[in-house]
């Protein structure tokens, strides 16, 4: 036998035990979810005080850049929870009307940093094991997932969250969401369009080990385009998060 056909023999024979060795989806999504809602993990990451730059450009029909803004925020633990103070605007100090306006941006923005993932959520998905691989030098699964068909579809909340694919990195000792990259499979209209559409909202999220099971988003890009009655909305969303620090809960009051 020669050497060529020796190796396509020892492949062959191989092939049936990596299969077999492939780890758990629905394994992984539950202690994914045990983790991230687990009490002692979920009292600490409360505990992390840090600060938040967030860019978002502004753009207009063609993609050309109509205008930046710039903000600063300070997150901190009060009472036990963590709180959002706006510091500045494009360099200047914020004013407190100016903490509580929301744009489309905004809020994007607020609904990923808040990324959730419950049962029901991703009980929406059909997951698949894609590999294993090094991120941010350690070991994460990559799972893919694309909306079942059957999910649930009563508001438009809903008919968004069915409309996202995407990839999933999980930290493989902490059970951790390390990267999320999440895209639009296809347009979503409200109103039957009328009212508006999101055409599209591609989303990446990178998260960062703290402590032990405490992890904390790190980075954010969203790119959104859409269409609010007569007006369309285009951003794209650039956020970063330092500046870490566990807070003692007698001084968890932010000042």
């Amino acid at each position: 036998m020669t050497r060529f056909l020796r190796l396509i023999l020892l492949l062959a024979l191989l092939a049936p035990a990596a299969r077999a060795t492939a780890p758990d989806v629905q394994d992984i999504l539950r202690k994914l979810v045990e983790r991230s809602e687990a009490a002692d993990a979920v009292q600490r990451r409360n505990q992390i005080a840090y600060q938040r730059t967030s860019r978002v450009e502004y753009l207009n029909d063609d993609g050309s850049k109509k205008r930046d803004v710039i903000r600063v925020y300070k997150i901190a633990p009060e009472d036990g929870k963590p709180v959002t103070r706006l510091v500045s605007v494009n360099g200047r100090p914020a004013a407190d009307k100016e903490d509580k306006k929301r744009s489309a941006a905004r809020e994007a923005g607020e609904k990923s940093r808040t990324l959730t993932l419950t049962e029901d959520i991703l009980s929406r998905f059909e997951f698949t094991f894609v590999r294993e691989e090094q991120f941010a030098s350690r070991p994460a699964y990559v799972l893919s997932f694309v909306p079942k068909a059957d999910a649930k579809d009563d508001s438009f909340l809903d008919r968004l969250v069915n409309a996202m694919a995407g990839t999933f990195w999980i930290d493989k000792e902490d059970y951790q969401l390390a990267k999320a990259d999440i895209h639009l499979s296809k347009r979503v209209s409200f109103f039957g369009g009328v009212a508006g559409a999101i055409d599209k909202l591609n989303l990446t999220l990178i998260q960062r080990r703290i402590e032990e099971s405490v992890w904390l988003g790190e980075a954010i890009h969203i790119d959104f385009a859409g269409r609010k009655l007569f007006s369309n909305i285009k951003f794209r969303c650039f956020e970063n998060c330092a500046n870490f620090q566990r807070m003692p809960e007698q001084h968890a009051s932010a000042k």
